[in-house]
């Protein structure tokens, strides 16, 4: 049952509706309840969505994993917390701006023929991109060379601030906290390129051309996703179906417009 202090919202009212992916969309490989078919809906109706996720994936990656689970989108609609990075690192550095990656493979996909990817910790370096340990890209070695290039003025930019995440495994390192590793070990300062930060939010509004405060976010993280999407003047839905819990939601200082225990409850 959806539980806010207003009617029930409709997703129609919206400008655009922002779906979270993991927790909300999806669980690992498997569609949540309601995900696909309300998304079929907005897209039966031509109304404009997108999907944002501190994801360490491609937007291009996340379209074949969305068409897995039967929905067809397009990459313009896919913001992700790598791509976000990539987008910093050639707005900031410009074309052919010097990178090495601790990350993932996404990065190095991102950023092809756009940017030099270093190997070698001897050549200048414009920035550090760092993730989790998940993808392989940060081992020992990588983690000592990107310690001594930030020591030696190469800038430090996490995918997304998230400390931890859930995995079948139970919870592991996140982006970041990787990221403020090294930040303490170099002494430098860190960017983080993904949600909560309101840059974020406003960069998918602006490839949707709407404006955040006609933007409706769903999502299941009250500080990257509901706390985040308010600081911007978006609408924002709860859903229960993953880190959020009823007691959690009772304490949050940025509370949602509306709480909902799966994405069924806003079929239309």
């Amino acid at each position: 049952m959806i539980t806010n202090s207003q009617p029930a919202l409709d997703l129609r009212d919206f400008a655009a509706v922002l779906f979270d992916l993991d927790g909300t969309i999806w669980h690992e490989h498997l569609p949540l309840p309601g995900a696909v078919s309300l998304v079929q809906q907005l897209q039966e109706c031509d109304h404009p969505h997108g999907f944002v996720s501190n994801s360490s994936a491609s937007p291009a990656r996340v379209v074949r994993r969305l068409a897995a689970i039967g929905l067809i989108v397009t990459e313009q609609t896919i913001l992700t917390a790598a791509a976000a990075a990539c987008d910093y690192v050639l707005n900031t550095f410009g074309p052919g701006a010097r990178v090495f990656n601790i990350a993932n493979p996404s990065i190095d996909e991102l950023l092809s023929n756009r940017a030099m990817l270093l190997d070698d910790e001897c050549k200048d370096c414009d920035a550090v991109l760092a993730s989790g340990l998940a993808h392989g890209s940060a081992t020992l070695i990588r983690l000592q060379k990107a310690l001594r290039l930030l020591m030696r003025g190469a800038s430090l930019i996490g995918l997304c601030a998230d400390r931890a995440y859930p995995t079948p495994r139970g919870f592991e390192i996140g982006a970041g906290g990787v990221t403020a590793m090294l930040a303490y070990a170099a002494g430098v300062p860190a960017t983080y390129c993904g949600k909560p930060e309101p840059w974020f939010f406003e960069d998918i509004c602006h490839r949707l051309q709407v404006p955040p405060h006609r933007c409706l976010l769903i999502g299941d993280n009250l500080e990257a996703d509901i706390a985040g999407a308010r600081r911007v003047g978006m609408t924002t839905i709860l859903t229960l179906t993953g880190l959020a819990t009823p007691e959690a939601v009772a304490k949050a200082i940025d509370k949602p417009d509306a709480v909902v225990n799966n994405l069924s409850e806003l079929l239309f």
